[in-house]
Order: structure tokens, then sequence, then C-alpha cells
């Protein structure tokens, strides 16, 4: 296996869960759909699952950034969706692997309805060590590596405080610490918390600063912009954010 792009394509369709009250796919469920597209990306390249993969060769991986982008193009349950894939492997800036995925999401007559991006990096998890990144190819892996596009810049900003939760055990994962998408249901509940009137998001966008674990206590910090809103997910009032979410849409 080479280092680098590789496009996957197959079929899958909407389900009622993973639409909104507005007929759109939700942001959140669409990584759903990406695991289980995955799956096949998985078996065609690395010739096993990728939990299989993962135990086999003792590495993980740990998600950085995500962008959710579903545009106000309705969709019913059971509709057929034609799905690509497509993931690069490669370096960072800082010279550790990880791999960029990009899921387009189209309806039967080609109109994208949504597209979901996320940036990960592999991690060395060694039994009795604490994980650390990769700055070799991962197991089966070689040829050149490219360069990983840089991430967007986070937004910075003060924000107000909201009420307080704690993560719980169902929010977690293998990787013993919060699931990554669980930060931008967490970040959508914390704007209805605030007050902030229902509207419809067109791209979600989270960077992850440090995990946060089952029983963490983490204060949400609402910020409105010209194009939506910031929600920092802090550990305790005033503390370090743990995710930084940003709900954008072209309608404002």
């Amino acid at each position: 296996m080479t280092v680098g792009s590789r496009v996957y394509r197959t079929g899958t369709e909407a389900r009622y869960a993973a639409i909104s009250q507005r007929g759109t796919l939700k942001p959140t469920q669409l990584v759903h759909l990406l695991d289980e597209v995955s799956a096949g990306w998985w078996r065609e390249t690395a010739g096993l699952d990728r939990w299989s993969y993962f135990e086999r060769h003792r590495v993980r991986a740990v998600v950085r950034y995500v962008q959710a982008y579903t545009p106000p193009v309705p969709v019913l349950p059971g509709a057929p969706l034609d799905a690509e894939l497509a993931v690069t492997l490669g370096v960072d800036r800082r010279g550790w692997y990880g791999g960029h995925d990009e899921l387009t999401l189209r309806a039967a007559d080609g109109t994208v309805v949504a597209v979901w991006t996320s940036r990960w990096t592999w991690l060395d998890a060694g039994t009795g060590t604490r994980p650390t990144p990769r700055t070799e190819a991962p197991p089966g892996f070689g040829g050149d590596s490219p360069l990983l596009p840089e991430l967007p810049r986070r937004p910075r900003s003060g924000g107000t405080e909201t009420a307080g939760f704690t993560f719980s055990d169902r929010e977690t994962d293998l990787n013993d610490h919060v699931f990554f998408a669980c930060y931008l249901e967490r970040g959508e509940n914390a704007l209805a918390d605030a007050g902030v009137p229902p509207g419809r998001t067109d791209t979600s966008r989270c960077w992850y600063l440090r995990p946060a674990r089952a029983g963490q206590s983490i204060t949400p910090a609402v910020t409105e912009t010209a194009h939506g809103h910031v929600v920092e997910l802090r550990f305790g009032a005033g503390g370090f954010p743990a995710a930084v979410c940003e709900y954008a849409s072209i309608e404002r």
C-alpha cells in the first residue's frame, strides 16, 4: 500500500434518524455514514477492517479537526445516496503521520447533499505506554508522504459562559476519551441553552485541543459572530477548552 490519496466509491442511503426537521442531513450523523463507507476503504486498501488493523499493528487514530457541510437540499428517508470517500495519508507540518478524509454524498441526480471532512493523526499504542504521534509511515504503508493541507485557523474569542455539563460514559470511545462527534452535539446544546433561536447551520466545524473523559465537567462559552456562533467547551469556568466548535450559515 502507498501513502497518498485513494478514492473509494459506494452506495448508501439516507436514514430517518439522520435527517433533521428541515429535511437536511444532520451534521453529527454524517460521522456514522463515514464509518459505514470507510469500512469498504479499509478492506480494499489494507485487506483488513479498521479495528483489526489497529489491533494487529498497535496503532490508533485521533481526530484533530472536522467540518460538516450540509446545504439546504432536502433528503427523504430511504433515498439512495452516492458516496465518494477520498482519503489522503501523509504528514503534517510537525512531521506527524495521519490522514485527511473527505466524504461527499450526492443524491441520485448528482446534487451534493453533504460533505464531511476530517483530519486525524496516527498514534503508536504499545502496551503499557502512552499513545504518541507516529513520525514514521504506518505499518504496511510506504512510498512518498505528501504534506497534508493546513488546518483552518480556529476562531479565538472570549464568549459568555453558560450552564455547565458533565460528559457521560455513553459519549466515550475505545480511545478512552470522548468521541469527537459528541463535542459538536454538546456545542449545539450550548447554543440552545444560551437562548440562540433555532436556525439552520450550513457548516459546522470543530477543533480538538485536549481530550475530555467521562465524568469531567465542561463549561461552554458562546460567542456570536458575523456568520453564526462559536462555542468553546472549557474545562470548568475560565478553563482551557477541550474543543472549539463553530456553527455558521450562509443565510446570515
